[in-house]
């Protein structure tokens, strides 16, 4: 049986973030290994469960996914991180692209397209 892909979910709004998980969680090849309400805790948890992948929201307290992302690259360099964001604004998402952010999906993405 192939390895799932092991995902981290870090979005600031409850809602984004559990609609996330239960639609991941529902794909047989991906298991979500966590959730973090904050880049902060986004890291954290990278550095604990070793996602292959990680959906990180560009705009959220503590530590914007940007930074965020450089952090989670540091302690996990295999990890891809791929920042969801609702707003798409360029010079954001290039700093995050510097950062190590691998690509981005906006938030009104049709479920199936995910």
């Amino acid at each position: 049986m192939p390895q799932k892909l092991k995902i981290l979910i870090a979005d600031d709004h409850a809602i984004v973030r559990d609609g996330l998980v239960a639609l991941l969680g529902l794909q047989r090849d991906f298991e979500v290994v966590g959730a973090a309400v904050d880049g902060r805790e986004a890291v954290a948890k990278a550095a604990e469960t070793k996602p292959d992948l990680v959906l990180m929201d560009l705009m959220m307290p503590e530590l914007d996914g940007a930074a965020a992302t450089a952090e989670i690259r540091k302690a996990c360099p295999s990890a891809r991180v791929l920042i969801l964001t609702s707003y798409g604004e360029a010079a954001s998402l290039s700093q995050a692209f510097a950062l190590g952010a691998t690509g981005a999906i906006t938030k009104n993405l049709p479920k199936e397209q995910l």
